[in-house]
């Protein structure tokens, strides 16, 4: 029997570009709630800062699945 972390890694392996985007989600998530819980309000300000972190991350896997593409040719 797999464990859960084997078939989350197998899950990622077949959809790389939501290894960033499932943990960016959940982040977001939960501190958004976390701030709006002990503050009161919520700065939409440091949304900007998380899209442009995404937007990184994405563009890495995009470089890595070409690498990867290439060496299969």
């Amino acid at each position: 029997m797999k464990s859960f972390w084997n078939r989350l890694n197998i899950y990622f392996k077949q959809h790389p570009y939501q290894e960033v985007l499932l943990p960016a989600l959940v982040g977001s998530i939960l501190g958004i709630t976390i701030e709006f819980l002990l503050h009161g309000d919520f700065l939409i300000e440091n949304i900007w800062f998380v899209l442009f972190i995404n937007l990184v991350l994405l563009y890495k896997v995009y470089r890595k699945q070409k690498k990867i593409k290439a060496k299969k040719k």
